[in-house]
């Protein structure tokens, strides 16, 4: 019989409040075929009683067997691979400030909700530059960098696949990859960036912009599916890009649940045109428009709406877009906040059921 539960062994326990619960083994008796086994949590405070027929390790009533050693930063390197020893290893690397974890080919991420430029720095990115995986800590630029090398020695197109629920950080790590490629090697090829470049990385505010929404897992999240093609030349520098967008969440636009917001650019226009521009628009405060404040939070904690706007305007100048052709952009977004502004009710005219438009209080329209 194979076992791995012994007096003195380490385990893991369900518990209802952390999910799971570190123990200790005190003692083991049998008695009549009956093994009951004494554990003891790690702060000593809670005591515990398991009863079960056998000691096998295939048995799934015992608890789960716990490493000795944790802080790896690859969580094949942990010999038990179970759900708490897995939850664990991440969360120990947490504590001490890494946020990345390798599993096989696989980074884990555990996003930290709070800015770390340092961590993306371009020193950080010349540090990955041309190493092996291991060679350093888990990051992002690593798995770039594999990626990245692999297409240069190979000759081969490669893909990075950035998945997570809502608010894991699938955003900021799709822009860090696509900045770690713009610059990885800029001092090789003794370059500045590229003009294709600068339009590149300026995709990112602009998707940003007309695809993000504060939603209440997340302040800045996606509400679209995005798969990107970075085109690079001969000279292993990058000529082109293409990005395809799919599952826009359309409903978003007319309904915004307690607590979220609609698409940022909206916020951002309202706060960030100048008084004659807005007045040109017939735009008014957030409180105005049904499509702005359905949510009850149009500021989020920390964000500069007028700021992110200019960065939205710079960038749509940067990939073509001239002030003239913003403005007509502008032009739409106000016209779709006067049509939320519709009130469209149902009246009954001998008997025939007609609509009636109910405009709002206030102007709709720029005269």
């Amino acid at each position: 019989m194979a076992t791995l539960i012994e007096k003195g062994s380490r385990c893991w326990i369900p518990d209802e409040k952390e999910g799971w619960l570190g123990v200790e083994v005190t003692n083991i008796t049998n008695n009549n075929n009956k093994y009951q086994i004494e554990l003891i949590s790690e702060d000593g405070e809670r005591t515990f009683n398991i009863e079960t027929s056998s000691l096998d390790e295939s048995n799934p009533d015992l608890p789960l067997p716990r490493n000795q050693v944790e802080t790896v930063e690859d969580l094949t390197e942990l010999s038990h691979l179970n759900e708490p020893s897995v939850l664990n290893a991440i969360r120990v690397r947490y504590t001490m400030f890494n946020i990345y974890t390798y599993s096989g080919i696989v980074l884990i991420a555990i996003n930290p909700f709070q800015r770390n430029d340092e961590l993306y720095s371009p020193h950080r990115i010349q540090r990955y530059a041309s190493k092996k995986r291991g060679e350093e800590e888990p990051h992002l630029f690593a798995i770039a960098e594999d990626a990245y090398r692999f297409m240069i020695n190979y000759k081969q197109n490669q893909s990075i696949v950035v998945s997570g629920e809502s608010g894991s950080g699938k955003t900021v790590s799709a822009k860090f990859i696509m900045r770690y490629f713009a610059s990885v090697d800029s001092d090789e090829h003794d370059h500045d960036m590229s003009e294709t470049e600068k339009q590149m990385l300026a995709t990112n505010p602009i998707m940003e912009s007309f695809g993000n929404a504060k939603t209440t897992r997340n302040d800045n999240s996606s509400r679209f599916g995005k798969y990107m093609e970075i085109l690079f030349d001969k000279d292993i520098v990058i000529c082109g890009a293409r990005i395809r967008i799919y599952l826009l969440e359309r409903s978003r636009l007319v309904f915004q649940p307690k607590t979220e917001r609609n698409y940022h650019i909206f916020y951002q226009m309202i706060e960030g045109l100048s008084e004659e521009k807005k007045s040109q628009l017939g735009l008014m405060g957030v409180e105005n428009f049904f499509y702005l404040n359905q949510g009850g939070v149009p500021k989020i904690d920390n964000v500069d709406d007028a700021k992110e706007f200019k960065d939205t305007c710079d960038a749509l100048s940067l990939v073509g877009i001239n002030e003239d052709q913003q403005f007509q952009i502008f032009k739409v977004l106000a016209g779709l906040l006067y049509i939320g502004n519709i009130q469209i009710t149902k009246i009954s005219l001998n008997g025939l059921s007609r609509s009636k438009l109910l405009p709002d209080q206030k102007r709709l329209f720029p005269t």
